[in-house]
């Protein structure tokens, strides 16, 4: 029986979703990434939140994700309340958010961190600004720190010379997801 909580966190566009996927069809509890499901749920992208809307959206993710955590006792999700602060910094309330987070936070098991290493896809869902994605990293890794949790970092395998890429992303994909498994089951 699967007895852990696991967060797979880093910015967007890293195959976190993908992992996701491949772990839940191996029968492992998994929290689907909730920002996604409210960005459907509105019928949006991300580019089409405008900033008000943007603060109600980012209160809507953090508080499905509390939820989602709550319901369930042992999970593996690929969104954190941390990511989501890391969402807000710029947010007028970000220190509501912020007391939120702190009076929810759990103690995870493993935190999987992956590095910016593959180009981002346009899933039509989010951003394509390569350094808001760097930008979002760097908060994520300093809210982690912030919050004195350990970060297990995987790296994709180097790309080979020559290597097509959609074959080096499913390569990468299978590594960080084997990875992950090597911890979950031993």
């Amino acid at each position: 029986m699967f007895n852990k909580k696991v967060i797979i966190t880093w910015s967007f566009g890293t195959w976190k979703s993908t992992i996701i996927s491949l772990l839940e069809k191996n029968d492992f509890p998994v929290i689907n990434e909730v920002a996604r499901k409210e960005l459907d749920r509105l019928w949006l992208s991300s580019e089409d939140l405008i900033w008000k809307d943007l603060e109600e959206y980012q209160l809507n993710i953090l508080k499905l994700q509390i939820e989602e955590e709550k319901r369930k006792q042992y999970f593996i999700t690929d969104t954190s309340l941390v990511e989501n602060l890391a969402y807000s910094q710029d947010l007028e309330i970000y220190s509501m958010l912020e007391k939120l987070v702190k009076n929810n936070l759990w103690k995870y098991d493993y935190i999987f961190y992956f590095p910016i290493e593959i180009d981002l896809e346009n899933d039509e869902k989010r951003y394509l600004d390569i350094a808001f994605q760097k930008y979002i990293d760097e908060m994520i890794l300093s809210l982690y720190k912030k919050y004195w949790y350990e970060l297990i970092v995987i790296n994709n395998p180097k790309r080979e010379i020559n290597e097509v890429y959609e074959s080096y992303i499913k390569r990468s994909i299978n590594h960080r997801y084997k990875t992950i498994l090597n911890f979950l089951v031993t």
